[in-house]
């Protein structure tokens, strides 16, 4: 169960459709009744559920407060994100992008009367935590994801109105000058930050318990070997019969740790962690850029 401010979110599993029946109905029903001892009123018209199953819809599951029922929704808004019936982002992007066009539309008037340094200060403050908020979840590396072509565009277009360059400038090289990372990199970033707080533990007040399972190979191994000696960390493969499995996010997070180089993953401290991080982003776009160039110039010659 989650509660932010007036918000509660049951979230329940089953093996079965009568199963998850029975234990949704069960379970908002103690939720009602705690509200009642409590002085609260539910309000049905106000309540929603989602049944998230990706491989196969279903139809048969009902729920009522009070003999009430309450509706349907294929999808569901938690802290920031919409979740969806099956379990895609696409709608999450989407209103990123529209809270972006926004930001577009004040740019188009700031941009005339503010330097380019300026402008760079207002993407951090406008934009940028748009493109960062729950990244790690609805993000990815590879950058001819579909669902993060749109917002990609966007993101250019934001850095043509920061730079103050005509609509179809090519910004790559934009960003590699205002030292701006791409929607992929940014993904990498968050992601390593993430881990970093896990691999370089601390005590952290008032902050929620982080259900992945991080092995390093040194904890499958019993011997040295390359791998555990440089604080990698091990993927689960159907041939090496690993000894623990690892969740969905667990297994995409620890991939791109194992990418990022040896003397960056050494660094204990978040904030020179995530500076040398970023360096390293921006050195990787401007070499990708070049090389680009290179491979252009050689097919013209």
């Amino acid at each position: 169960m989650y509660t932010y401010a007036d918000d509660t979110t049951l979230i329940i599993t089953a093996a079965t459709e009568t199963g998850l029946q029975t234990l949704a109905q069960s379970e908002l029903h103690n939720l009602i009744t705690y509200f009642h001892n409590n002085n609260l009123v539910p309000n049905p018209t106000k309540t929603q559920y989602t049944i998230y199953c990706p491989t196969r819809p279903t139809d048969n599951i009902t729920l009522q407060i009070n003999n009430t029922a309450i509706t349907r929704t294929s999808k569901a808004k938690l802290l920031g994100i919409t979740v969806q019936s099956n379990l895609k982002h696409h709608q999450t992007i989407t209103n990123i992008i529209k809270k972006l066009q926004q930001v577009i539309h004040k740019f188009r008037y700031a941009n005339k009367f503010l330097s380019t340094r300026s402008m760079k200060e207002q993407y951090y403050s406008l934009a940028y935590p748009h493109l960062i908020g729950a990244i790690s979840l609805w993000g990815t590396e590879k950058s001819n994801s579909t669902r993060l072509q749109p917002l990609i565009r966007t993101q250019k277009k934001i850095i043509r109105l920061v730079a103050k360059r005509p609509p179809r400038t090519h910004t790559k090289p934009l960003m590699i000058d205002l030292k701006i990372l791409g929607i992929t990199d940014l993904y990498i970033l968050r992601v390593c930050a993430e881990m970093h707080e896990h691999v370089y533990q601390r005590t952290l007040a008032n902050r929620p318990e982080h259900n992945h399972n991080y092995i390093s190979t040194a904890q499958v191994h019993e011997y040295p070997t390359r791998h555990s000696m440089q604080q990698h960390y091990y993927i689960p493969n159907r041939k090496e019969r690993p000894l623990c499995t690892m969740q969905h996010y667990t297994r995409k997070y620890t991939a791109i740790w194992n990418q990022i180089p040896l003397e960056i993953r050494k660094t204990q401290t978040l904030t020179t962690f995530k500076k040398l991080l970023t360096e390293y982003l921006l050195e990787k776009q401007e070499k990708a850029e070049k090389q680009l160039v290179s491979d252009k110039v050689a097919s013209l010659v």
